[in-house]
């Protein structure tokens, strides 16, 4: 069921229903996340927020539905920033995902910019603890930049000392040489990686690659005290 659909300069964005799961679809094609993978969604924004031992300031780098966004407000950040490229995208998750998303668009320490990821991250001066990038696929347009040595560059460079950029990838959308590729060029610019599972699904793996810039990496113990 078509429940909401819009226009916009990237196309069309629309919200449908079945079996009682909203999605957002991006162009009839491209899905945006969804109410069914709820759980694995969020658990995409608590990773992160777990591993760095005292998150301030955070970006997620798209919003969607605002599932994975709404981890925040389980953490006693004092700041997120989440950057959507597409404005129809943002109404959509707060008009229409209200609930799966907890509201985070109403959280004060929220803020919202339509803009595009990659840019602002080039241009601005802002420093965060934690940046998340969200699951995007090489094979879409525009898309595979966000993959390349000179973007975990520029959000390198947006790190506070001791930050860390979680980069999720999607397995079961790659190939086995372009996920070789893709932890390369991550590697260049944080040595100090860990790669960690973001669900319990055979056939739809995604996992993330936590770039860390504290001297001492991650540190396992606080870690395991604060999933607890």
């Amino acid at each position: 069921q078509l429940l909401h659909l819009s226009e916009g300069a990237f196309g069309s964005v629309a919200v449908v229903e079945h079996d009682g799961h909203r999605r957002i679809k991006l162009n009839n094609f491209y899905v945006l996340g969804g109410t069914h993978a709820a759980g694995d969604e969020r658990l995409q924004g608590h990773i992160p927020l777990l591993v760095h031992p005292q998150p301030q300031r955070v970006a997620f780098l798209r919003l969607g539905t605002g599932i994975s966004f709404s981890a925040i407000g389980f953490h006693p950040i004092r700041e997120a920033l989440a950057l959507e490229l597409v404005p129809e995208v943002v109404f959509a998750a707060r008009d229409w995902f209200g609930d799966s998303n907890l509201g985070v668009l109403q959280d004060p320490r929220a803020r919202l910019r339509a803009e595009d990821a990659r840019s602002y991250v080039a241009a601005t001066r802002e420093r965060f603890d934690v940046v998340v990038g969200d699951l995007v696929v090489p094979w879409r347009r525009g898309e595979s930049s966000l993959y390349t040595r000179e973007s975990f560059d520029a959000v390198r460079r947006v790190l506070a000392p001791g930050g860390l950029y979680c980069q999720w990838v999607p397995l079961y959308q790659i190939s086995e040489a372009e996920f070789d590729s893709i932890a390369a060029s991550f590697l260049d610019v944080f040595p100090r990686t860990t790669l960690w599972r973001g669900d319990f699904s055979a056939g739809q793996a995604a996992v993330a690659l936590v770039g860390h810039t504290a001297p001492d990496g991650l540190d396992a113990v606080r870690v395991d005290a604060r999933s607890r």
